[in-house]
C-alpha cells in the first residue's frame, strides 16, 4: 500500500509540472508587437521641383514581441 501511495504522489507531481509548463507556453503565444507612431503624415507644403526632402517618423514597439517593418511606401 505504501508503494501505491508513493507512485500516486509521483504521478500527481508529474501532472502538475506538465500543467504548469503548458500554462507558460500558452502565455507566450499571446505575445504580439504593437506599433505606436507619433504622427502618420507630414506635409512639406510648397516645394520647388528637384528639392530633396527628408522626414523621420518616430516608431516605437509597445508590444511584447519583435516588431518587423517589412515595407514602406509613400502615399
Amino acid at each position: 500500500m505504501k508503494k501505491f501511495g508513493t507512485a500516486l504522489l509521483i504521478i500527481c507531481a508529474i501532472f502538475l509540472a506538465a500543467s504548469a509548463q503548458e500554462r507558460r507556453v500558452s502565455d507566450d503565444s499571446t505575445a504580439a508587437p504593437k506599433m505606436a507612431i507619433d504622427s502618420t503624415a507630414h506635409d512639406f507644403g510648397k516645394v520647388k521641383a528637384g528639392t530633396a526632402l527628408t522626414h523621420s517618423f518616430r516608431i516605437k514597439n509597445t508590444g511584447t514581441a519583435d516588431l518587423q517593418i517589412q515595407s514602406v511606401t509613400p502615399g
